[in-house]
């Protein structure tokens, strides 16, 4: 397969490296427990497809190369490096990343008010998406949970030596089909790392979160649960159902402060199953 090279000027060529770096997510499309989340093209038959696509060609209108290929990646993402359109990238520059959405001028709305990338994430990076729970749980960690963190470091690690062979096997090349042949290569190798991240996040991390949850709830119906009870019981519901639950409960000295806040979220059904 042979690749074009588009001539551009040095400071369209930093405008679009710099572009290809930003992180952030929107759309549940894939879930894994921990979640994971992959990007999902924006529909066609939606009417922020248009306003993305004006708001991509106005950011390229300097440009002197068509960007296309990037809006198209922007309108329906890559799930994979192995992705043709991003082997293509990366048969140009081994350390392509993933197109991102270009920076919407500070004071500018969005037409009609509707921001077509708000929330995107690149769904290709070794990190997983900001998470955030929406009820009180103790054993939760989000973005600072050390185990994930380990997971995306050695992503991170094992994609820039994918990066690197790639860079040694384009030394040896004299023409686009080698290129590309190194190109794809290093995308399988980008795969595998992200692939091997996925399994550190939804195995061994997910083991370490019930381990941690069966200990937590253990404690609690052996320590706090009987006291929770009570308490409910003497604290009516409506306004002031919160500080009179948490001095009865600190009065008790039978509850942690994170109990304490187990019993004000979850009552006392914290560990029981869901009905």
């Amino acid at each position: 397969m042979q690749c074009t090279v588009v001539r551009m000027r040095p400071s369209t060529a930093l405008a679009i490296v710099l572009s290809l770096t930003a992180w952030r997510c929107s759309r549940p499309a894939i879930v894994r427990s921990p979640e994971l989340r992959i990007s999902s093209p924006i529909d066609a038959s939606s009417p922020s497809r248009d306003a993305a696509i004006a708001l991509v060609d106005a950011s390229s209108r300097d440009a002197e190369a068509d960007a296309g290929p990037l809006s198209a990646l922007l309108l329906d993402p890559a799930r994979s490096w192995s992705d043709p359109r991003m082997v293509a990238l990366l048969a140009v520059d081994c350390d392509a990343r993933h197109p991102s959405p270009p920076v919407r001028p500070e004071g500018e709305e969005p037409e009609d008010g509707v921001d077509p990338f708000e929330g995107w994430q690149d769904p290709l990076s070794c990190a997983g998406e900001h998470e955030q729970s929406c009820t009180f749980d103790p054993c939760f960690e989000g973005d600072s949970d050390p185990c994930k963190t380990e997971c995306t470091r050695g992503c991170d690690q094992c994609q820039s030596r994918c990066r690197g062979s790639c860079g040694e096997c384009r030394q040896g090349c004299q023409d686009d089909a080698c290129r590309q042949r190194c190109a794809t290569r290093c995308g399988g190798c980008l795969d595998e790392c992200s692939a091997t991240r996925d399994r550190c996040a939804t195995g061994v991390c997910a083991r370490r979160y019930a381990a941690c949850v069966a200990r937590s709830v253990a404690e609690w119906r052996r320590t706090c649960r009987s006291a929770c009870a009570s308490c409910q019981r003497q604290c009516e519901d409506g306004e002031g159902h919160a500080e009179c639950l948490t001095r009865c409960l600190t009065r008790s000295r039978r509850c942690t402060e994170t109990q304490r806040q187990i019993c004000g979220w979850h009552g006392t059904n914290y560990g029981e199953p869901e009905r």
